[in-house]
């Protein structure tokens, strides 16, 4: 069996999409295509359902696909365990994460090892937490990074960092509801413990003017305007050293956060991913 023709199929599933696995692995739809006949051929299954433009498998195409992706995965794992012993990390890594989260912690690690191992190719891919648990079960990417929800007892996981949530206001000595508050879901978990600790102590709720999704817009639009936001204090540490943002008086003990790597359990992780893992939390140790 080609093992391009399996990594053509998994990616195909992985993304629902056989003209993205061309995308990604840089050939044609055709070629896509005709990996796919000729998989069914050598298995003599049939691997794939087409309706109306819907990318589904069969039963088979669901057990070929489990056992292609742990195939592929210990084909990269024993390519990269020989160059590494050898000189250098290479292959492919597949991360997913937050934009805020890159930004932050999994951007500056990138850059370091494609200066370090110019062979290992690294692809990451953006998105909500939900998203990225999504994608490491389905394989779609070795690696996520995301905070810790309580949602991630399906995964493996290893703890990058902890930290505080903050209130941020572009204006300094100012204290909670002295102004509206932009928070992601007033259903949060970090949200409704800020509530109810404030409940707990007397406290009135402020009140939240907004809610967005992206802990980076809601820092926008408290350096664009008359407002307070809820964000988890890497989003805004660079802003708060600079003195453009400043911390709120709040009068309730901080919620802390967790960010973590995950993976599917009983999965072995690659050595490139090992080598990244070490490398970012080595480089948070680094800053502490």
């Amino acid at each position: 069996m080609n093992h391009y023709h399996a990594k053509y199929f998994v990616d195909a599933v992985a993304n629902m999409s056989v003209a993205e696995s061309a995308r990604i692995n840089n050939v044609t739809h055709p070629a896509i295509s005709q990996a796919l006949r000729t998989l069914e051929n050598e298995l003599k299954v049939k691997l794939t359902s087409r309706k109306k433009r819907r990318f589904e498998l069969t039963p088979e195409g669901e057990i070929f696909y489990q056992r292609a992706v742990d195939w592929l995965e210990q084909f990269e794992s024993i390519k990269t365990e020989l160059s590494f012993g050898g000189k250098e990390v290479s292959g492919e890594l597949l991360l997913g994460a937050s934009q805020s989260l890159t930004a932050e912690f999994v951007g500056p690690i990138i850059f370091e090892m494609k200066k370090r191992h110019p062979r290992l190719q690294i692809r990451a891919t953006f998105g909500e937490a939900a998203v990225i648990r999504d994608m490491v079960q389905r394989k779609a990417v070795q690696i996520g990074f995301v905070i810790d929800d309580d949602r991630l007892s399906d995964f493996a996981q290893k703890l990058i960092c902890n930290g505080d949530f903050v209130v941020v206001s572009a204006r300094p000595l100012e204290n909670l509801g002295q102004k509206d508050l932009i928070v992601t879901y007033k259903n949060k978990v970090e949200v409704q413990d800020l509530f109810k600790k404030l409940k707990n102590k007397g406290y009135k709720e402020p009140n939240v003017f907004l809610e967005l999704v992206s802990w980076s817009l809601i820092r926008r639009f408290v350096l664009a305007g008359e407002i307070h936001g809820y964000v988890p204090q890497y989003v805004v540490q660079e802003d708060l050293d600079r003195g453009i943002l400043y911390k709120v008086d709040v009068p309730v003990k901080a919620f802390q956060y967790s960010v973590k790597a995950i993976w599917r359990k009983r999965s072995s992780l690659s050595m490139s991913a090992e080598v990244f893992l070490d490398k970012l939390i080595e480089s948070e140790d680094e800053t502490k």
